[in-house]
């Protein structure tokens, strides 16, 4: 509080204060206007405070520095000389916001913490905003901090949000804490653990990450690695783990065939995973047996989800559990799915490889060729089904090559090129009257691709309810 020393007279007729060193600077308050005097003691600085009100004024004129002999003897002076009693005020104890204050001493202090009286999960939420940096630092404040640190039930090691430089003494340091404080968690369970890091000379320190979140039983793993040297082993018991749920891996050193990261998974036959969701992304796996472990150990799989993938030549998967399948980009030249529930399907072809193609689900659709360049199938609800179809501008083989049935169309995206790739086919894949919105992308519409197009929206005219036509592929143009 700003200070303003002066200079303190009172008289049976009026109160004046003036400043130290500035005579322009006056109080003066006349004994008529005088309606209420009170006293407070500041514990801070041991002193006593005078309040007085005066008519006209919405507030109280305050005065410091009172010792307690002179509170006796003005308090007398009021009584005799202005017929006014003094009141007694006690300073607050209680603040909503720092707790109770204690009086005792040269300086308040909070005997409570607020925030480690939050309701665990709120806390929670708190600490979910805070680098693990910043955790770690908390968690040395106190003891309660420690253990509420040691439970956050999500936690996020980013390696770009460090202060700490690449080999730095203090980065090792902080690396082995963290081992020491995930080990903490054990007894906890762990909802997700989100890694972003590079893994060179550091590899071991992120498996021993894994290994104590798999201990507290962590139902969804993210793992983001700069990698630029060696495999990156992957141990068996990453799928092993009971509470692990969606498992995603992804390396992000440079995109393309040459510079993927080499990515080994230790699983051999016998066991079961657990896991809904799968994602691997941007990497060479080292062996050809992911399709056949997802199809003998995967049985709970529901989603799978596959980016610039080398290293397979041949990907064949038959599962009863598949929901949805999404493979872009990826280096296959034989990719084989059998699956009976899928109801989503998104394939999009890599320019690295001629990639044939075999879909059986019966609920969805089957296929078996090699002339797509992106097909998309979804099913919506039990009578809606969602359509994206872009064929080879020149599409191989004979009228055989294309060979595509799905179930029931009612929704559309088609560009002209495969208009007319289907039109030279004679080739329409899906029933013409359960046709009701079609968007359909051009480049140019000409003379040539004129006769096509026309036919194909002749055969939907009875059914089709809207149309959308557009020189981009847009994701909300496709569902306007």
């Amino acid at each position: 509080m700003q200070q303003n020393p002066g200079q303190f007279k009172i008289s049976s007729s009026a109160i004046l204060w003036k400043k130290q060193g500035d005579d322009n600077d006056v109080i003066q308050l006349d004994k008529p206007d005088i309606i209420g005097v009170a006293w407070m003691k500041l514990p801070v600085r041991r002193t006593n405070q005078l309040a007085v009100r005066a008519k006209e004024y919405n507030g109280y004129y305050r005065f410091r520095g009172f010792s307690d002999q002179d509170v006796i003897s003005l308090t007398e002076f009021f009584q005799n000389n202005y017929g006014i009693t003094p009141q007694t005020w006690k300073p607050s104890t209680t603040s909503r916001n720092a707790g109770h204050l204690d009086l005792s001493g040269n300086s308040t202090s909070s005997d409570k913490d607020r925030f480690s009286s939050l309701p665990i999960h709120v806390a929670h939420h708190v600490l979910s905003f805070l680098s693990i940096e910043d955790i770690a630092k908390l968690s040395f404040t106190s003891k309660t901090l420690k253990v509420l640190c040691s439970s956050v039930p999500s936690l996020i090691i980013n390696t770009y949000k460090l202060t700490f430089p690449r080999g730095s003494v203090q980065r090792v340091q902080f690396m082995n804490f963290l081992v020491r404080f995930l080990r903490s968690h054990q007894g906890t369970e762990m909802t997700s653990l989100y890694i972003v890091w590079p893994t060179d000379n550091e590899s071991s320190h992120i498996m021993s990450w894994l290994n104590h979140a798999l201990r507290c039983h962590v139902k969804e793993i993210e793992l983001y690695l700069d990698h630029r040297s060696g495999i990156i082993v992957v141990p068996l018991y990453v799928f092993c783990c009971e509470s692990l749920r969606s498992l995603t891996i992804e390396l992000r050193e440079g995109r393309g065939e040459f510079n993927k990261g080499k990515l080994k998974l230790l699983t051999p036959p016998g066991f079961s995973s657990r896991l809904k969701y799968l994602h691997l992304a941007n990497l060479e796996i080292v062996d050809e047996s992911l399709g056949s472990w997802i199809s003998t150990s995967c049985k709970f799989l529901e989603k799978l989800e596959l980016e610039e993938i080398f290293g397979i030549k041949k990907f064949k998967i038959s599962s009863p559990s598949l929901l949805a399948i999404k493979i872009e980009l990826c280096c296959f030249e034989d990719l084989n799915i059998s699956a009976q529930l899928l109801h989503s399907f998104l394939f999009s072809k890599s320019c690295y490889a001629s990639t044939s193609l075999n879909i059986h689900a019966p609920n969805l659709l089957c296929y078996s060729g090699s002339s797509f360049d992106s097909l998309r199938v979804e099913k919506k609800s039990e009578s809606n089904y969602y359509v994206e179809l872009f064929l080879f501008r020149t599409c191989p083989g004979g009228t055989n090559e294309l060979q595509l049935n799905i179930v029931q169309v009612t929704d559309l995206a088609i560009d002209i090129n495969s208009i007319q790739v289907l039109h030279k086919k004679k080739c329409l894949p899906f029933a013409a009257k359960s046709l009701q919105s079609l968007v359909l992308f051009y480049e140019d519409l000409t003379e040539s691709t004129f006769p096509a197009t026309y036919l194909f929206l002749q055969r939907f005219a009875h059914s089709l309810r809207k149309l959308h036509m557009t020189h981009n592929f847009l994701e909300d143009d496709v569902h306007s």
